[in-house]
């Protein structure tokens, strides 16, 4: 995965472990499954990265309305093979959107065996629409 902020070129790393929103650029390592219309103007996705052994969760939000909206919680878990592995539920909390901006909470990144599964599960609540989970399409790891 790699998300560029103010020019920087970020590849997965702990650094997103820091909790928040950020601004965030997919690649042909997101594979998502998207929710287009969770409030009008309002869609979001859930990600898994897979970059050799490195992975991490993603969910990403795109507002539209015309209005600011906030983003009143979400979370981005990790599954392996099944299970859930990186929990990341208080991650990402209270933060104001602005009509025709996108933002994406990171999980931890993680490194695993070319031979494991992974799939992100999210969580999306905004004051637009009322909460709502699903899970990317399942992965496998250096493929």
């Amino acid at each position: 995965m790699l998300a560029t902020i103010a020019g920087l070129t970020v590849y997965p790393s702990a650094a997103w472990a820091d909790g928040g929103w950020h601004p965030y650029t997919k690649s042909a390592d997101w594979f998502c499954e998207a929710r287009n219309n969770l409030a009008p103007g309002v869609a979001a996705e859930v990600c898994v990265v897979v970059r050799g052994r490195l992975t991490q969760a993603v969910t990403a939000i795109r507002n539209t309305s015309g209005n600011t909206i906030t983003i009143e919680g979400g979370y981005s878990d990790l599954y392996v093979n099944g299970s859930l592995t990186v929990e990341n539920t208080n991650n990402c909390n209270y933060t104001p959107l602005s009509n025709g901006y996108a933002a994406a909470c990171f999980g931890p990144t993680r490194t695993l065996q070319c031979s494991d599964f992974v799939f992100g599960r999210s969580m999306v609540d905004t004051s637009a629409t009322i909460a709502v989970v699903w899970s990317s399409p399942e992965r496998q790891m250096c493929q």
